[in-house]
């Protein structure tokens, strides 16, 4: 939806429970394009969006990412990859006692690359216990491809611009979701599977829409323009109208028809 005054919804996409938000931005960025007639500048979205694959779509798209992003977890135990210093311009790793760890190889499934220190530099160092998990091996660091995008946009995401995206994000986002979902039905599905989810979800949408639609009023004018302006203004009560028509519960009970 776009999050300036007008906070109108110019794309809908329903995607199964079991699959990430993130999935859904390419085919999200391509509709907005399509529907507005240009793409879009910026996309401001919660971590739920932050997937790699999001914002590889982002960038194929010349589209500025300002996604929060999971902050990592260490299942294996050991100190975090914060503890470490990244060295940009000799692509290595440096641990906290000084020892440094070059790239070894890469996880192409993860697309990570691996890092490693020489092997048994680990065996006596005095923070181990602290460092690496393993009572055998030497400490490894992973690093995702996208590393660089994710840290320049996780300065941006902690920006004074940032941070005020972020609270207009949640405002415009959060309010018409809930409108949808307390005033529109949105909170349950009406129908089974995913394409009668679609429709209920676009419906919804032009509802929401053309009531923002109705809300607004011509300028007073004379002559001819008042007859005009008297003519826009029967026209918004009838949006109007629609609009109530299509949020009410035996409109979408009429949707049962549709295939």
């Amino acid at each position: 939806m776009d999050g300036g005054k007008a906070t109108i919804i110019t794309a809908v996409e329903a995607r199964g429970a079991c699959e990430p938000d993130g999935n859904a931005v390419g085919t999200l960025l391509d509709k907005h394009r399509v529907v507005v007639g240009r793409a879009a500048r910026e996309l401001v979205g919660d971590r739920g969006y932050g997937s790699e694959l999001a914002l590889q779509m982002c960038v194929e798209r010349h589209v500025q990412p300002l996604l929060g992003v999971r902050a990592s977890t260490n299942p294996h135990g050991g100190l975090n990859r914060e503890a470490f210093t990244y060295v940009a311009g000799r692509d290595l790793y440096i641990c906290p006692q000084g020892k440094e760890l070059r790239r070894a190889g890469e996880n192409v499934a993860r697309r990570q690359t691996v890092y490693k220190p020489v092997r048994g530099s680990c065996r006596h160092c005095p923070i181990r216990a602290q460092c690496v998990p393993s009572a055998t091996a030497d400490r490894v660091i992973t690093r995702r491809w996208d590393a660089d995008l994710v840290e320049e946009m996780q300065a941006r995401f902690a920006s004074h611009r940032g941070r005020a995206l972020r609270r207009q994000r949640q405002i415009v986002s959060e309010r018409i979701n809930a409108d949808a979902k307390e005033k529109h039905g949105f909170a349950k599905a009406q129908f089974r599977g995913r394409a009668k989810m679609q429709i209920q979800a676009l419906l919804t949408a032009a509802t929401l829409n053309l009531k923002k639609l109705a809300g607004r009023r011509p300028e007073a004018h004379t002559g001819m323009a008042s007859a005009l302006a008297h003519l826009l203004a029967s026209t918004w009560s009838k949006v109007h109208q629609i609009a109530d028509y299509l949020a009410t519960r035996s409109y979408r009970q009429g949707l049962s028809s549709i295939p």
